[in-house]
């Protein structure tokens, strides 16, 4: 299984839980050292709370598993849909006749 980095995710924890405390985006950065106080708008704040919600659910083991499905599921998404949809559409009992039915 593929590493937790702890630079992201425990700051994707913390996000989470300190916008779903307050039910507000932070507007001020206090997590970070060199621009602690500085305005800082947060992309990730969806990951933040999803992330926030998996742990206190069922902690880092719940964690990796949806991590698992999400990587499987992109990778599905990625390189399974393409083959299926070409398969449907390349395939020559799928296409049409092109006989008029005037005969």
């Amino acid at each position: 299984m593929l590493s937790i980095p702890a630079q992201d995710y425990w700051w994707y924890l913390r996000l989470g839980r300190d916008i779903l405390a307050t039910r507000a985006m932070p507007l001020l950065d206090t997590m970070g050292y060199s621009r602690g106080g500085q305005p800082i708008y947060y992309q990730q704040w969806l990951a933040g709370i999803l992330f926030w919600l998996t742990y206190k659910l069922g902690g880092i083991t719940l964690t990796f598993l949806l991590r698992g499905l999400l990587i499987g599921l992109s990778h599905g998404m990625l390189w399974g849909w393409p083959a299926v949809s070409r398969s449907a559409t390349c395939n020559p009992s799928n296409r049409p006749s092109r006989s008029s039915g005037l005969e």
